[in-house]
């Protein structure tokens, strides 16, 4: 389903349009002009808060395990969040990386101590 930046679901489609991330939250989706339940909130606030610097890169956000939130870039590299905590300072160490790092296709960005971003090979 194709939802709005609060959950809403605006229509039920096959894939995410264009230029959209995939969203993959512990919830269903309704019927149109329904609401995601509250554990669709962490995905929805990476979804939404995604920075300019990478966002373009963010294939999906997988919200599937509560806390647990993963971003799959177009590399193939993944990116470990942790809980939506501290997003902006993820968010810069992850454009950090991306920029002056050597990654290989499977790599994991793992950002959840934000001020100590770590990659990890597949």
């Amino acid at each position: 389903a194709e939802v709005d930046r609060r959950g809403r679901v605006l229509e039920a489609v096959s894939a995410p349009p264009a230029g959209l991330p995939q969203l993959s939250v512990p919830a269903t989706p309704g019927a149109p002009g329904s609401v995601l339940g509250s554990s669709a909130r962490p995905g929805l606030a990476v979804a939404a808060s995604l920075p300019a610097a990478f966002a373009a890169q963010v294939v999906s956000v997988d919200a599937a395990n509560g806390e647990q939130l993963r971003l799959q870039l177009t590399t193939p590299i993944s990116v470990l969040l942790g809980t939506s905590a501290q997003l902006r300072a993820k968010y810069e160490g992850v454009a950090s990386i991306l920029g002056h790092a050597v990654l290989h296709p499977g790599d994991t960005i793992d950002v959840t101590v934000p001020g100590s971003p770590v990659v990890a090979g597949p």
